[in-house]
């Protein structure tokens, strides 16, 4: 098995690698030869600068770093911070989380193939490509640079290897706790991950134990933002509880109609319409989903800003579910057709990487 698994790797590292290259530069670019896209780079960068340097306040925020959000694994960027640019770490950082959630794809499709008999090294190249053109995957990666991205590697990985094992075990549990440490929010995804369809294969976690954690998750986000964060900086929590209000109830914007159109439409194209195949893993990427679609401030660039982050995750295990489903029917050239151009199709009106219309070259 190690022998088979051992050819498909090499080919998802050179694709992800070269992907991560590509959006550390771009990244690196635009922040260090253009301009940010928003202020979240300076509040992020000094966060961690900060954290390096042992100066837990944040004067572009306004207040501790930690009241911004919970983003415990900044520790673990933070000794990067203290040899090289803190914007340049996040950067680099960012742009590698995206090469591996993108291996991960890759192997879920890989193993997918191996097990119904199809072209494995042909399966690993279309997952690891299909994650970087689906645009709600790959879009929040290149719109600043911010911690936060450091956890939808985490959260793939343990979805994939729940749709692969059929079952929730311990490593899939661990990587989705994990993602907490990122950011708090992140809690709603792991709970609605606890409902997704799993027939409890080998060391697959009861659903008692499934809801307690979604439960606990859910309790520490409540946590953190009704008990921690105020009793970090009360005037801080104030100030950003406004502001996140303030994404949901302000007027919407022209092309606020179009910009939801066109998450629905990337959300149901993007991997070519795999995801359709296994709407109960879907399903995970359904508060993310709303989340993005109930913004009115920003409306019309949603679909290329950071939010998408939250239905990332669902997203892809979707897609590596559902080709399972199709490498297990008969092939049908018609439908694998069709799936290749609404993939093209969404990447050209929505991907924000160079070839997409949301692109800004600069």
């Amino acid at each position: 098995m190690r022998a088979a698994g051992e050819r498909d790797w090499a080919p998802r590292a050179a694709l992800s690698l070269a992907a991560a290259s590509s959006v550390a530069w771009l990244l690196r670019r635009s922040l260090f030869e253009g301009r940010a896209q928003s202020f979240d780079a300076a509040l992020y960068a000094r966060s961690l600068w900060g954290l390096a340097h042992g100066d837990l306040h944040n004067p572009v925020f306004g207040g501790p770093s930690w009241s911004i959000h919970g983003q415990l694994a900044l520790a673990l960027l933070a000794p990067f911070a203290r040899v090289a640019p803190a914007a340049l770490v996040l950067a680099v950082a960012q742009a590698l989380a995206l090469g591996l959630t993108a291996y991960v794809v890759g192997g879920g499709f890989a193993d997918a193939a191996r097990a119904h008999g199809r072209p494995v090294w042909l399966a690993a190249v279309a997952g690891t490509l299909a994650a970087l053109g689906a645009p709600l995957v790959a879009n929040p990666f290149v719109f600043d640079v911010r911690p936060d991205l450091l956890a939808v590697p985490l959260l793939t990985w343990g979805l994939v290897r729940a749709v692969r094992r059929d079952a929730f075990d311990r490593a899939s549990l661990a990587a989705l706790v994990a993602a907490l440490a990122v950011r708090e929010d992140f809690a709603v995804v792991v709970a609605a991950a606890m409902l997704a369809p799993v027939a409890r294969g080998a060391g697959s976690a009861t659903r008692r134990t499934r809801v307690g954690v979604a439960a606990l998750s859910l309790a520490y986000f409540a946590l953190y933002v009704r008990v921690l964060r105020p009793w970090l900086g009360a005037s801080a929590a104030d100030r950003y509880d406004a502001f996140a209000w303030s994404m949901i109830d302000a007027p919407a914007l022209d092309g606020a109609l179009a910009a939801r159109g066109e998450i629905v439409f990337a959300a149901s194209a993007g991997f070519g319409g795999l995801g359709l195949l296994a709407p109960r893993w879907a399903l995970v990427a359904a508060p993310g989903l709303a989340f993005a679609l109930a913004q009115t401030r920003l409306a019309p660039l949603v679909p290329q800003l950071h939010y998408a982050m939250f239905a990332a995750p669902g997203l892809a295990a979707a897609a590596v579910a559902g080709f399972g489903r199709a490498c297990a029917s008969p092939p049908r050239r018609w439908v694998a057709a069709l799936g290749l151009v609404g993939a093209l199709a969404s990447f050209a009106v929505t991907s924000a990487l160079p070839g997409g219309h949301r692109f800004r070259a600069g």
